[in-house]
């Protein structure tokens, strides 16, 4: 017998812990203080920058920096076991220039004894839209279409129902002269 999964729970003391540790990655006194990026960053760590970049944790440690001005929002935790935790952020980064670049952004956090070490990070750029950034918590992660007609049929009419995407595929085979059920032989054989 299969039992369900059961979401670990997260702690506020936690989550109010993890959540200072990730502000503290963006502030210049403890982002470029050689002791905190030591025992904070994992030996395995790595991050995809939001230029696209890949960073070693070598590569991450860095001895001095510019400040760096950082909004963060929609902080939110997601725990994965007991000793994993994902953090999931918006961040608004103004460069030098006064230029604000966004990402969304996510950290993983690991237990390793009594103190926490980001193994992961993410950041992958976006636009904000005139509605706002979206947020992270999971009741608001975009949906790619909501049912909302009985049966939980979606009403969309951009999206084909069962039906009419398989009379679809009947009209393309009838088309290709091949009938939908040998469709995967005449691609193989065409391969």
């Amino acid at each position: 017998m299969l039992r369900p999964k059961v979401q670990p729970m997260l702690s506020d003391d936690v989550r109010d812990a993890l959540f200072a540790l990730e502000r503290a990655m963006w502030a210049a006194a403890t982002r470029y203080d050689p002791d905190f990026q030591e025992t904070r960053f994992a030996q395995d760590f790595l991050e995809f920058g939001r230029s696209g970049w890949v960073y070693t944790r070598a590569q991450t440690i860095l001895p001095e920096g510019a400040p760096i001005d950082a909004t963060l929002t929609g902080l939110h935790a997601r725990p994965l076991s007991l000793e994993h935790v994902q953090l999931v952020y918006d961040c608004a980064v103004r460069d030098a220039d006064g230029v604000v670049r966004h990402a969304h952004r996510s950290s993983l956090w690991s237990r390793l004894g009594d103190r926490w070490v980001m193994r992961f990070h993410q950041a992958t750029p976006y636009e904000p839209s005139d509605l706002g950034s979206p947020t992270h918590p999971p009741s608001s992660f975009p949906r790619r279409r909501e049912p909302t007609g009985a049966r939980g049929k979606a009403k969309d009419p951009g999206v084909p129902r069962p039906r009419e995407r398989q009379l679809g595929q009947r009209r393309q085979a009838a088309l290709d002269g091949v009938r939908p059920d040998r469709r995967w032989r005449a691609r193989r054989r065409a391969a």
